[in-house]
């Protein structure tokens, strides 16, 4: 588990430092037409995307934040939408769960029954 965070993290530095090198070799055009963008529509640094993430895995917290951010709680429409992203992940695999611990309480009733019978 530790590999596969330092992994991660080893990943999202390289990523950064090659997207800022080129942003070097292009000089600086994209930062500069960046600057004109207006607030609502700036994009999510990576850096933002890695703290959104850990900071969405909080148990309580993180999902008080998800809604938040989800039902209007900022003005910038690519972290609203990323945490729309995320909320309908975590609605998926709330289903998925549901499902899995369904069949499997239904299965186990079962055999404990015909153990019972039998």
């Amino acid at each position: 588990m530790v590999f596969k965070v330092l992994l991660f993290l080893y990943l999202q530095l390289l990523l950064y430092s090659i997207e800022y090198n080129y942003n070097e070799i292009e000089g600086g055009i994209e930062m500069e037409e960046q600057k004109n963008i207006p607030d609502e529509y700036k994009p999510i640094s990576m850096w933002g995307y890695f703290g959104y993430e850990i900071l969405f895995s909080i148990p309580i917290i993180g999902f008080i934040f998800i809604l938040v951010f989800s039902f209007g709680g900022t003005n910038n429409i690519n972290l609203r939408n990323f945490a729309r992203s995320y909320f309908c992940v975590l609605i998926i695999l709330l289903i998925i769960v549901g499902f899995f611990a369904l069949f499997t309480g239904a299965i186990l009733s079962s055999k404990a029954l015909q153990t019972i019978i039998y």
